[in-house]
């Protein structure tokens, strides 16, 4: 719910599965001004939700990159610098929870936002270790893909104006 998504630093949510729509909406809030300077990264174990959320991301100008898994992430992250990452909770060879963790744990890489994407019920051990890592949790289904798209767009710039200039 709501409630616990905002417990846990979050400004939006989806729930699996979501309308592109709602997708959108929240990508909005995190637009960048130039949107091919990083991609977003989108981890899920599902081939469908990934290329329904590449071709919407791609639709409102957006690179992207994909991984099936956590270990498949970290492997891009060490590649390509995500602008943000839309993460999948539940995941085989590792979660979501794992990957947060692991990501976090390298200094180059603590400040890429994360919008959390999950079908999952989070209990409050769940909320517990997501709390303070992610930006966002997101109940699949539940957001509009317009809504989806402003939350990102909202989420770049906000990075982009905490970062110091050179």
């Amino acid at each position: 719910n709501e409630d616990m998504g905002f417990s846990l630093g979050a400004a939006a949510f989806l729930v699996k599965p979501f309308d592109s729509d709602a997708l959108v909406d929240v990508l909005e809030q995190y637009k960048q001004k130039e949107r091919g300077e990083n991609p977003v990264l989108v981890v899920d174990d599902d081939a469908l939700t990934r290329e329904v959320l590449r071709r919407t991301l791609e639709g409102e100008g957006w690179r992207v990159v994909e991984a099936a898994n956590g270990v498949e992430a970290l492997d891009v992250v060490k590649v390509v610098m995500p602008s943000l990452i839309l993460l999948d909770l539940m995941m085989p060879e590792m979660d979501g929870f794992r990957f947060v963790s692991e990501l976090r744990a390298v200094a180059a890489w603590k400040d890429i936002p994360i919008i959390i994407m999950t079908a999952k019920d989070l209990t409050q051990a769940d909320r517990d270790a997501l709390n303070g890592q992610v930006a966002q949790i997101a109940q699949k289904g539940v957001y509009s893909r317009d809504r989806l798209l402003s939350e990102i767009d909202l989420l770049i710039k906000s990075k982009k104006d905490d970062s110091p200039s050179h």
